[in-house]
């Protein structure tokens, strides 16, 4: 990252119309570009997905913030249920998980849910509606499903798996909770060491710099 201690902000305007502050370049791409991508996205999206543009899009954790709003989550199915005229899928981020309920009043979205594989990647969209019962404290009353990736057979299932199974599917196996708890402690702790030394004005060095082999 290379600052630039004696230049002002300029001033930046998005596609969206709404104008920020940011660093001049050369810099690291800032929160502000981020936040900018989103409108850009509207020219790659198909014509008629354009009103996905028009449905605020939310986190999973942000949830509760939009009681009683209509949404849009995308994620990845980790479990899914169905029993007659209604269907229940369990819809994971990487903020958090939340149940969506489909019922028989959207039958084109009921269809979609009763053949979603495990691990599929969806986008959903429905009315946030309080739930005590849930962890988070809302599920989602879901009325469009649509389909981003559409997995085949997920080999890890609830049944006990042995070690060398959960090895040869290690990349799968980093999905499930326990493993991603472990991996967002691991971050957690890698973070920290890392804001010490920037703020500290340390550079990082791997060791490829100095000799051909990693050590």
């Amino acid at each position: 990252v290379l600052r630039n201690e004696h230049s002002s902000p300029v001033q930046y305007q998005s596609s969206a119309g709404e104008t920020f502050l940011r660093p001049p370049y050369p810099c690291s791409p800032t929160a502000t570009d981020c936040y900018d991508l989103r409108f850009k996205l509207e020219r790659f999206l198909p014509s008629d997905n354009h009103n996905l543009m028009n449905t605020p899009t939310s986190s999973i954790c942000d949830l509760n913030q939009h009681i009683g709003q209509t949404v849009l989550i995308q994620g990845w199915v980790e479990a899914r249920r169905s029993s007659g005229k209604v269907a229940f899928i369990v819809l994971r981020d990487g903020s958090g998980t939340v149940q969506a309920v489909v019922e028989a009043a959207t039958p084109e979205a009921l269809e979609t849910a009763q053949h979603l594989a495990q691990e599929s990647s969806v986008r959903i969209t429905g009315e946030v509606r309080a739930d005590d019962r849930s962890a988070s404290g809302v599920e989602l009353a879901a009325t469009t499903i649509d389909v981003e990736h559409a997995a085949s057979e997920y080999p890890i299932t609830r049944k006990a798996h042995g070690t060398d199974f959960l090895m040869n599917h290690r990349h799968l196996w980093l999905r499930s909770p326990r493993q991603t708890a472990i991996l967002r402690i691991r971050h957690t702790i890698v973070k920290a060491a890392r804001n010490f030394f920037d703020e500290r004005w340390f550079t990082l060095i791997d060791t490829p710099i100095f000799q051909p082999g990693a050590a």
